[in-house]
């Protein structure tokens, strides 16, 4: 074989060599690239599946359904969990306007339902407000006494489902409960002393963790403090909630009072209405008495009169 020929065999197996090379890389990419592809597929049909089943959480009202994205350019998937959280929050506030409207549709049946005596109203009132709210106790101070000589006192308490017969008397600045009265503004405590109050339960002495103080008060007065005692925090809708019927409690107290002073006059004037009745019924029967003893005294006057005349006509 001369050179020649060697070299066009050469040249020929080379460029052979090179699209066998060629080919086998424009292979291996496609090979690649429909790997890819395929992986991109399964991911892709990953997260629709993924994004049907949070949707479908999400129709049934489960907001606390819990995903992730398995890619952060899922526009669906980042789509959705931004209704998530909107609908998550729009949730919430409903539940707590929820939770504040038939609070306060529940105390208002309350108060018109014991508005003629204030210890049944303060009684009904602790009940309902502990129950409701789901706390461990709670108490009503109402203002006794005028001027120097006013003072707070304990007119209901209700703890663990049962009333408590409990008397307690709160000097105005006194502790906690006279300074809330003072200040007339809300003071709540998460971290209470031990020594500050103790609620019994079937378990033993506990302190409780969570103690709010809130002035039972109208724009003009306040007339008490409402104590509330609880082992779990109260969050901010339950402080508000509490605040919003500490005013109409004010209102209906101060009612409740005026009606049982009114209902005392008003029994105090019937009792002086029968005295007057019993007392002129006596001085009739005593002026019919003196009538009869003066016709008989008269008539006896008139027969002693018609005798004196007799014996003188006879003397004649």
């Amino acid at each position: 074989m001369d050179l020649t020929t060697f070299l066009m065999h050469g040249a020929l197996a080379a460029i052979i060599v090179a699209i066998c090379g060629w080919w086998a890389y424009e292979f291996e990419q496609r090979t690649i690239n429909e790997y890819r592809n395929t992986q991109l597929m399964e991911s892709q049909l990953k997260s629709v599946a993924k994004n049907i089943t949070f949707a479908e959480e999400i129709s049934k009202g489960n907001l606390e359904y819990k995903t992730s994205l398995t890619d952060s350019s899922d526009e669906l998937g980042n789509a959705l969990l931004k209704m998530q959280q909107s609908l998550t929050v729009a949730a919430a506030r409903e539940r707590d306007e929820r939770f504040v409207t038939l609070g306060i549709n529940q105390i208002s049946e309350i108060l018109r339902a014991n508005n003629s005596n204030v210890q049944v109203l303060t009684d009904e009132l602790i009940r309902g407000i502990v129950k409701y709210m789901g706390l461990n106790q709670g108490g009503i101070f109402l203002l006794e006494g005028e001027g120097d000589e006013a003072y707070l006192e304990l007119k209901a308490c209700y703890a663990f489902e049962r009333k408590k017969y409990l008397k307690k008397r709160v000097e105005i600045g006194e502790g906690l409960i006279g300074q809330c009265y003072l200040e007339r503004d809300t003071i709540y405590l998460k971290d209470v002393p031990e020594e500050y109050i103790r609620i019994t339960s079937g378990l033993g002495d506990a302190p409780p963790s969570n103690v709010l103080l809130a002035p039972i008060q109208t724009q003009d007065e306040i007339v008490g403090v409402l104590e509330l005692a609880s082992f779990t925090e109260l969050d901010q809708t339950k402080i508000e909630f509490v605040k919003k019927i500490c005013q109409s409690i004010a209102s209906s107290v101060v009612s409740t009072r005026i009606t049982e002073r009114v209902q005392r006059l008003l029994k105090d004037s019937q009792m002086q209405t029968e005295q007057l009745r019993a007392q002129e019924e006596e001085v009739r029967q005593n002026m019919e008495e003196m009538n009869a003893t003066q016709e008989e005294m008269a008539r006896k006057e008139q027969e002693y009169i018609q005798r004196i005349q007799e014996l003188e006509a006879r003397q004649q």
